[in-house]
């Protein structure tokens, strides 16, 4: 049985099989991406990963002891990692003569 357009929440399309689950796209390498999110008011960090490296973000948040959680789409997130626990650094660059 397929369920009318009334039954499906409006941000979802119906699938080939008609259930209303939503349609999740191969993304290429290019479109996928890991986010890091500072929340100010309790001074943690949040990640989001559907890169070809989440299996590398998992590793550093099982080594945090944090656990994380798959989201839909095949992705992992996790929340409440520590201040310290995240630096930025940037490659350096060759000078060119």
């Amino acid at each position: 049985m397929t369920p009318d357009r009334s039954t499906i929440p409006h941000d979802v399309t119906a699938n080939h099989n008609g259930t209303g689950e939503p349609n999740h796209l191969p993304l290429a390498a290019e479109e996928r991406e890991t986010v890091i999110i500072w929340n100010d008011a309790i001074r943690t960090w949040s990640v989001y990963s559907d890169s070809a490296r989440k299996g590398r973000v998992a590793r550093w948040l099982r080594a945090l002891g944090i656990g994380s959680s798959r989201s839909p789409g095949g992705g992992i997130e996790a929340e409440g990692i520590p201040e310290w626990a995240v630096s930025f650094r940037t490659r350096r660059r060759r000078r060119r003569p």
